[in-house]
């Protein structure tokens, strides 16, 4: 990309079967994270693929709107995380040095 070399790493999330039905691939699995999908307005997920450098919370830690919540570098960049929510800390689904995506929350925080 505009001239630098881009690693990228690609793996199949599902195989087309003639049949028109879909199966998981050995990949997805092997590759597929335990951590929950973001799918509630506390869910703190970070803005692009990356490593989490920090976690700032505890579970049962009160926390602000907006406050930050965890570190993640990605391209040698360091993306603080912040709370969506003001509430409580209920769950922290990554620990530092863990590859995080976008589509998977690093901490959920619950209304208080």
């Amino acid at each position: 990309m505009n001239g630098k070399l881009e690693e990228v790493q690609l793996y199949p999330i599902a195989e087309a079967l003639v049949s028109g039905q879909a199966k998981q691939s050995g990949a997805a699995q092997s590759f597929g994270s335990t951590r929950p999908r973001p799918e509630k307005e506390g869910d703190a997920v970070p803005p692009m693929p990356g490593k989490v450098s920090k976690i700032l919370v505890k579970e049962g830690d009160k926390v602000e709107k907006g406050q930050t919540v965890a570190i993640v570098e990605a391209m040698k960049m360091e993306n603080e995380i912040h709370a969506p929510i003001s509430g409580i800390v209920k769950g922290i689904y990554a620990q530092p040095g863990e590859n995080i995506t976008p589509d998977e929350v690093i901490v959920r925080i619950e209304p208080a």
